[in-house]
């Protein structure tokens, strides 16, 4: 998506890889691939939404990664970090006295946790595992709830 001709300076699917393998960054089994993955599908939900609501998100991760300098006063971008630095930014982020920097630091989590919690080897490891087996089976997938005809 193009905003503005930005499309250099606001590369969503690699700010949305960054906030992603920063989260996961506590003893996540996902590989760079499976994070870039991630990535790339957390970004079909966010342009498969409501305009607004996209041009919203868009708006949230383009603040959290730049730092708009009454947020923060960093230099260089988030995804130019390293992930224990992005990890310490969110942690800042979470904990801070500013309404505002916690309210983007939630919909951050919210959006990217739960594409990670949507992964099978994260389900499998919650505990999941045999639901998420039972759901995707071809047997449950073929079979149709029946409408009951008035």
């Amino acid at each position: 998506m193009k905003y503005f001709g930005l499309k250099k300076i606001f590369c969503i699917k690699k700010i949305l890889e960054s906030f992603i393998e920063a989260f996961a960054a506590e003893g996540c089994e996902l590989s760079p691939e499976e994070l870039k993955k991630l990535g790339f599908e957390l970004h079909q939900t966010l342009i498969n939404l409501p305009p607004f609501l996209s041009f919203a998100m868009h708006a949230v991760f383009f603040v959290a990664e730049y730092a708009i300098p009454p947020l923060s006063f960093k230099i260089r971008p988030t995804r130019m970090l390293p992930v224990a630095k992005r990890t310490a930014y969110l942690a800042k982020l979470q904990n801070s006295l500013f309404f505002v920097k916690r309210a983007i630091f939630l919909v951050l989590k919210h959006f990217c946790t739960s594409c990670l919690y949507s992964h099978p080897r994260i389900l499998q490891n919650i505990g999941y595992g045999p639901s998420y087996k039972e759901r995707t089976s071809a047997q449950c997938l073929l079979q149709a709830p029946q409408s009951e005809k008035i």
